[in-house]
This record gives C-alpha cells, sequence and structure tokens, in this order.
C-alpha cells in the first residue's frame, strides 16, 4: 500500500525509525555543550557547537520540533531549564 505521494507504509515506517534514532543526536551535535547543576552536561540550543555555523541550529530547531510532535515515544525525556530554557539536557528514563 502506498501513500498519496508514492510512498509505500514500509519506507515511511523506516523513515520514522531512522528519525526517532537520529534526532538525540542532532541536538547533541549541533548544539553547544554546556554544564548545569555542578557538571551535568546540557545543550545551549541557541549557539552552535564548536567551530559550528549559526545555520547549524535549524537542524536543532527541527529536531526540537520533532520531539515535541513525537511525545513520549523515547527512552528518555527532554529536560528545558526552567531559567534557561534554550538550555535542554537528556534524561534516560532507566
Amino acid at each position: 500500500m502506498t501513500d498519496q505521494s508514492g510512498h509505500s507504509m514500509r519506507t515511511l515506517n523506516l523513515a520514522l525509525t531512522i528519525a526517532d534514532s537520529a534526532v538525540r543526536s542532532d541536538v547533541e551535535m549541533y548544539c553547544r555543550t554546556t554544564y548545569v547543576d555542578g557538571g551535568s552536561p546540557a545543550c545551549d540550543t541557541g549557539r552552535p557547537a564548536e567551530g559550528g555555523q549559526m545555520e547549524d541550529l535549524v537542524i536543532v530547531t527541527r529536531a526540537l520540533e520533532y520531539i515535541a510532535l513525537r511525545g513520549d515515544v523515547f527512552p528518555w525525556r527532554l529536560d528545558r531549564l526552567a531559567e534557561n530554557p534554550q538550555i535542554v539536557r537528556f534524561i534516560d528514563k532507566d
């Protein structure tokens, strides 16, 4: 079965699986690493990674939107610092 754009459900499911597995690393790779709460690593979503470009933050914005749209499906949750919401960290659910 294919959707209106001609993609099979298998293709769409594979794309979703790839996106789910890559979205966290997109944020971690393209944001500046910062440290909070006495040394815990976090991501500054308003600043590109060392050596990165401001354009890289488009990837981050898209990844954060994807995380929000997917909801509670990941083995981690995204935590925004209340005092600075552009600082995020990933907390494993284990």
